[in-house]
């Protein structure tokens, strides 16, 4: 963690004093009581507002959004640790974020959702915690692994699988590799491309592990014990079996995509620290239930990367002390977690702002979409044909429609 947090920066967005939700109005604290759904955009604007180690706050902020932007990368792996403490029944994280809490929640926002392969898949995931504790709390020394494989289209059709947020494209899977070290379970999650399910069947030979099972389904709730000196060398193990000659991490292997998406975006310094000032300038304008200064400083700089026009992001046109609502909020996050700062943090173009990236990202109609299943289908406006009129008129061009990218179920949370 102590890698992560080199933006020393963003610890400054939270001042020792607690916001509260106390302080919020009646209907904003209603709404937010009331959600429960996957990828809340407005999940770290919460834990914002109900905080009371606000350095803490800020650690768990700047881990996740670390991997949040990572999930998003159009070509390239990922590739995180993660630490947890052992209690009887449960994994903790060091900011306390409960494992099981994690499954259960990921579980109620499925059924929500509606979609019944998500919510089967959701009760798989859950599926894995008992083997999880069996393991930790035993005596073994083996390294416990699960694979998740995206679904075929046998098993699941591929319009539902991107609604899913699986990338049935690159046939991406997550895998979570645990491991006993000094005192706490390290988790290293990482992906591979290509990964179908013979394929599959074919590494397990390799590594000496049984059958593959009958579904992806079935197989993200199978565990698998492997005994190497540490997780590194499991993780290379793995990845060696598994890659042809060509091949890194299952993807074609020129030099670039030999970084793993969270080194790149642990680079962009720049992106998390506004992103984290963000968090706490929304939070604060959602308390006061108007746009503050410190909110409009920001939006302001994100609306010159428009050359001087409205942007067609309406909340970034939005005055100082003009009315601040739960919609205003999510269309700011969605639009800096899903177009302004990934497009900057993977741009080719050395010269790209992040405030020029975010208006390229609307005239190109291009998105990244993380790695968690989505309840709010409307990710920030879907930059369909409203936007790309929009987008005309501002640019003097028609837009292209680049290739949305979809990413794959998420390896670290619900």
């Amino acid at each position: 963690m102590q890698e992560i947090l080199r933006h020393p920066s963003a610890k400054e967005y939270f001042r020792p004093r607690r916001l509260g939700r106390e302080c919020l109005s009646d209907s904003v604290r209603i709404q937010l009581a009331e959600r429960l759904q996957n990828n809340d955009p407005l999940a770290h604007v919460r834990q914002c507002l109900e905080s009371t180690s606000h350095a803490q706050t800020a650690e768990r902020i700047v881990e996740e959004i670390v991997t949040d932007f990572a999930e998003r990368a159009p070509e390239s792996h990922f590739d995180g640790k993660f630490t947890f403490l052992v209690t009887p029944y449960d994994l903790v994280t060091p900011a306390g974020v409960s494992l099981a809490q994690t499954y259960e929640n990921g579980v109620k926002a499925a059924e929500l959702d509606g979609i019944k392969y998500g919510v089967d898949r959701a009760l798989a995931l859950r599926a894995q915690l008992p083997y999880i504790l069996d393991w930790a709390n035993s005596d073994s020394e083996a390294q416990l692994v699960f694979f998740s494989l995206c679904p075929s289209r046998e098993e699941l059709d591929t319009e539902t699988a991107r609604r899913l947020a699986f990338k049935p494209e690159r046939q991406m899977s997550s895998n979570w590799l645990f491991e006993k070290t000094e005192g706490v379970i390290t988790m290293r999650a990482f992906s591979f491309d290509g990964h179908t399910m013979s394929r599959h069947q074919l590494l397990l030979q390799e590594l000496g592990l049984p059958d593959v099972a009958e579904s992806t389904l079935e197989e993200v709730s199978a565990p698998y014990l492997l005994m190497f000196d540490d997780a590194d060398y499991a993780v290379e193990t793995i990845r060696a079996r598994f890659d042809d000659a060509d091949e890194f991490f299952g993807i074609a292997s020129y030099e670039q995509r030999r970084s793993s998406s969270n080194e790149v975006v642990l680079r962009a310094d720049d992106a998390i620290d506004l992103y984290v000032a963000t968090v706490s300038a929304v939070a604060k304008s959602l308390v006061k239930g108007k746009v503050t200064r410190e909110l409009r400083t920001i939006t302001k700089r994100l609306q010159s990367g428009f050359g001087g026009y409205g942007s067609p992001v309406g909340v970034l046109n939005a005055r100082l002390h003009s009315a601040f609502e739960i919609s205003d909020a999510e269309q700011l996050m969605n639009y800096l977690r899903s177009q302004a700062l990934p497009h900057y943090i993977y741009s080719s173009n050395s010269s790209m702002s992040i405030e020029s990236s975010g208006a390229d990202a609307i005239s190109t109609a291009r998105s990244y979409e993380g790695a968690c299943p989505t309840s709010d289908r409307q990710r920030a406006q879907t930059l369909d044909t409203e936007k790309s009129m929009l987008a005309y008129y501002l640019f003097g061009m028609r837009p292209k429609r680049e290739k949305e990218f979809h990413s794959g179920y998420c390896p670290c949370c619900l």
